[in-house]
């Protein structure tokens, strides 16, 4: 993708949290276990930042300030990128981080992650995945139809967040939830331009090549969660396991 394909945003995203009490993903989070590995001090800070949006979005209430989503590819590029772009000042290059939202869409503790991620020094994408398909049910024929789609959103995304102001190309980073959490698997699991992924009870089929190389990866899932089968999780242990990934 050339460098006219994607429109840098210049805006500062700032919100206020709204109330929102996350006892669905701390629940997931119950039993939740991590892969020790050594890992840079960056993703590190990704994953305390992670932890703070959660914290923020059970504790605080007001308002929420949800920034604008606008178009950030350039005209004619399909699919359309469509987000909101979250960075603060800052006089040296920062970690680029792409938001994948769930199945329900853009709901407000993304825009609250997007923020607090933002405040922690990094530079947020937080990308509308359904800009193009339109809100596709989770149990849908037609999300196998969007999946395809989806993706090519997905990789358009990373490459906006790369061209934008203020990011380094070699620390890009996704966080994703749910269906966008197995989004970001099957996208970027082996990119090597991609190095981590965190997310949060992954939902999904679609099946993932698993090669010796890619980004670490962080799965948050908990035993007791109704949704999101934990025995998803076994089974990406067991690929990347069976690839030679560290986990």
């Amino acid at each position: 993708m050339d460098a006219g394909r994607c429109a840098r945003a210049d805006r500062v995203g700032v919100v206020r949290p709204g109330p929102w009490l996350p006892v669905q993903v701390l629940g997931r989070l119950a039993g939740a276990g991590a892969p020790r590995a050594v890992v840079p001090r960056w993703i590190v800070r990704l994953v305390a930042s992670l932890a703070l949006a959660i914290v923020v979005q059970s504790i605080v209430t007001g308002q929420t300030g949800n920034m604008e989503v606008g178009l950030l590819s350039a005209p004619g590029v399909k699919p359309q990128v469509r987000g909101a772009v979250y960075r603060r000042q800052s006089g040296s290059l920062q970690p680029g981080v792409l938001v994948l939202h769930g199945s329900g869409g853009l709901r407000d503790e993304y825009y609250v992650t997007a923020s607090e991620l933002s405040r922690s020094g990094f530079v947020v994408l937080l990308v509308d995945l359904f800009a193009e398909t339109g809100s596709v049910d989770a149990g849908s024929s037609k999300r196998l139809e969007a999946w395809s789609t989806w993706q090519a959103t997905v990789r358009n995304a990373l490459d906006c967040l790369r061209k934008q102001a203020g990011v380094d190309p070699g620390r890009i980073g996704i966080v994703g939830y749910s269906r966008g959490g197995w989004l970001a698997f099957t996208t970027a699991g082996n990119a090597p331009d991609v190095r981590a992924i965190a997310t949060f009870y992954p939902v999904g089929s679609q099946p993932t090549d698993w090669q010796p190389a890619g980004p670490a990866i962080l799965v948050l899932s908990g035993q007791l969660d109704r949704y999101a089968d934990p025995a998803l999780v076994a089974r990406l242990d067991a690929g990347l396991r069976a690839a030679g990934r560290s986990v």
